[in-house]
């Protein structure tokens, strides 16, 4: 795998990608964080309306036909209409409904339901006050039971039972919001992460950045610390008499223009830090080390990381 030419070293990548891992649980804790915020603001600021419902059963006793036929052409639709629009229903509603109702609050708030046996019927009332929900109730059964004794349709209606007003739940979705911030906090940490190391133009390894820059690595410096060990510093110092670094100015990319007159004469050594993401002020300073005729002899790593280079080279003792 190559990154415009740069051939990519993956056990590099991974060993970047292992150290910054941390990103995808914080960024799904932190996504858990902003869902349970928002539900609950939300919830806080518009909360749902309390209602109550009052519920009643009655009994519907069929009459028959001339022919014998039983008239059960009645259905749950049927008796929802029929609530406001049957004037012989409807007439007994308006005398007893409680003030400030009418028809249209019958038409909103009654479900007249017939659920499984055609000869029970449930009427659900749905209010945002209790003693109001249970008037409607106690209107809307009298005027079906007037109904069931005038009809033809019927021997008669009557009520089997009624329920005094529940207030109705409302489910709490606050753990579905949880996870949900959970799940889009990780896929945007893991998202977000291999996007920030594929990008990353920082030198870690020697072997990388000589590939890179097509200048030998003279030495790596480990941060404070981590002091190298003897066989780091004589291998430093056999790179640089080879190479004859001695003297050389060092410069360092992002820090200002400098002093090409005296860069000639000495030559110069680019430090680098270790981890540091200025790959694209490394390469404009090495273009203009050669437009202005200056020998760049090498580069050496400052600030590295030595558990990252132990566990890179498999190191004894790493881990």
């Amino acid at each position: 795998m190559n990154r415009g030419g740069e051939i990519l070293n993956q056990r590099c990548r991974y060993l970047r990608t292992l150290r910054k891992s941390w990103i995808v649980p914080a960024a799904a804790a932190a996504g858990a964080l902003v869902f349970w915020l928002c539900y609950t603001a939300v919830t806080a600021a518009f909360p749902a309306a309390r209602s109550y419902e009052a519920v009643s059963k009655l009994y519907i006793d069929f009459a028959k036909d001339e022919s014998g036929q039983v008239y059960d052409y009645y259905n749950g639709a049927t008796w929802s209409d029929l609530l406001t629009a049957d004037p012989d229903i409807s007439d007994v509603i308006v005398q007893e409904l409680p003030a400030g109702c009418d028809l249209d609050t019958v038409r909103s708030e009654v479900k007249a339901e017939i659920l499984t046996d055609i000869r029970v019927m449930t009427v659900t009332v749905t209010d945002g006050d209790p003693g109001r929900a249970e008037a409607i109730n106690t209107a809307v059964n009298d005027a079906l039971v007037h109904f069931g004794s005038t009809a033809r349709e019927f021997e008669d209606i009557r009520l089997m039972s009624t329920q005094p007003a529940k207030l109705v739940t409302w489910s709490d979705r606050t753990r579905n919001a949880v996870l949900a911030g959970l799940f889009l906090g990780a896929a945007a940490g893991i998202f977000l992460l291999l996007t920030a190391v594929t990008l990353d133009d920082a030198v870690y390894v020697p072997e990388d950045c000589e590939r890179r820059y097509g200048l030998p690595v003279l030495g790596v410096r480990v941060r404070r610390g981590q002091e190298p060990t003897p066989e780091e510093l004589a291998e430093l110092a056999a790179d640089t008499e080879r190479l004859g670094a001695q003297g050389a100015t060092a410069v360092r990319p992002g820090e200002g223009v400098p002093d090409y007159g005296k860069l000639r004469s000495t030559g110069a050594v680019l430090e680098l830090a270790f981890g540091k993401r200025n790959g694209t002020q490394t390469e404009h300073l090495l273009s203009e080390l050669g437009k202005q005729g200056v020998t760049v002899k090498g580069i050496v790593i400052t600030d590295a990381d030595r558990k990252f280079l132990d566990r890179y080279y498999r190191r004894a003792g790493s881990k």
